[in-house]
């Protein structure tokens, strides 16, 4: 009591401030009345400080490693998705308000980023978080703000290793779209130097493959036979694998030629155009060449067309791929023709 008098004894009677362990009604009231106020002041600050400090509350280690450093971390480990929750929260969001604003969409597709890596799925969960993905896609793409881009980021990431690549590819581009909406692209040019170089320079180093037939024989990919014992493939599924790996290697080599661009420092638009069209032919027709090799082993082991036929679709992936670059290449320079 004679800390609080002392406290308030500007506010207090000419006897109280003389005597403080002797105080009047009037001084009583007031002190009554300054203890309960300061205790509301006190809860309302903790309460204010527990929102934006709840990492300090959580009985968890300091954790100083980046989110660059999680990546490589395996992602089946329970650990690294909780590791990953506390230090979204104590990295970000105890220094800024961003955790009164941020969307609740974000961590949901944290967590199918994780059912990716889960060993073992069931249709029914598989079906209801591709669901639950997408209707949370439908409810941010058109809401710009950082926490919704991290979303949509983490979004293309699952549906890229689902195989939907075209898919993927126009989340990205709508990812840019939403950056610049929000103003992200200020001090920077709309390319950076190394992709305006490789727009103007075509040429890049590769390595020249040998298309020697020998270097694609399935001698080269034949599982040991203790291997296949060892995880209960027959002697027709070892030859099976070791082909479908030959037919997709031979064709990603013949792809790097179709890459290999002379000097165009003396080319024009049209010489470059009709160059791409050249090249779009080739690697056409070299996937016929290897997708009538789909088709023989599909008739030669029709009991094993599940595996061709999932084989044959990461085949397909890839050239589709290849060829959208060519012909996204040939549009460019075919409309700068006069």
């Amino acid at each position: 009591m004679k800390d609080i008098a002392k406290i308030i004894k500007f506010n207090g009677c000419s006897k109280c401030i003389s005597n403080s362990n002797n105080t009047c009604k009037y001084c009583v009231e007031r002190i009554s009345k300054f203890k309960v106020v300061n205790s509301k002041k006190i809860k309302i600050k903790d309460t204010e400080l527990n929102k934006h400090q709840r990492a300090d509350n959580q009985k968890i280690s300091k954790i100083s490693a980046s989110f660059r450093n999680f990546y490589y971390i395996d992602k089946r480990d329970i650990g690294f998705w909780s590791q990953l929750r506390y230090q979204r929260f104590s990295s970000i969001e105890h220094l800024t308000s961003y955790i009164l604003n941020s969307s609740n969409v974000l961590p949901s597709q944290l967590a199918g980023e994780r059912y990716l890596y889960f060993d073992q799925k069931s249709d029914e969960l598989t079906e209801y978080m591709n669901r639950f993905g997408n209707r949370n896609y439908q409810r941010i793409k058109l809401k710009p703000s950082l926490a919704n881009i991290q979303s949509l980021f983490i979004h293309q990431n699952i549906i890229y290793d689902q195989g939907n690549v075209t898919e993927a590819r126009a989340i990205l581009l709508h990812i840019t779209k939403m950056c610049y909406m929000l103003g992200l692209h200020r001090n920077t040019t709309k390319l950076s130097k190394s992709a305006i170089l490789y727009k103007v320079n075509l040429n890049f180093q590769v390595d020249n493959p040998d298309m020697n037939k020998v270097c694609y024989g399935i001698d080269w990919h034949i599982l040991p036979k203790e291997t296949a014992e060892m995880i209960k493939f027959n002697e027709q599924e070892r030859n099976l694998i070791a082909t479908t790996i030959a037919l997709s290697s031979e064709l990603k080599a013949r792809t790097l030629f179709q890459l290999l661009f002379p000097s165009i420092d003396s080319y024009t638009n049209e010489d470059i155009y009709k160059l791409c069209i050249d090249k779009c032919s080739n690697l056409r027709l070299s996937y016929l060449k290897c997708v009538s090799g789909y088709e023989i082993l599909s008739n030669k082991f029709p009991e094993h067309y599940e595996l061709i036929s999932f084989d044959r679709e990461e085949f397909d992936a890839y050239y589709l791929h290849a060829v959208q670059n060519g012909e996204l290449m040939r549009q460019d320079y075919g409309d700068h023709i006069n």
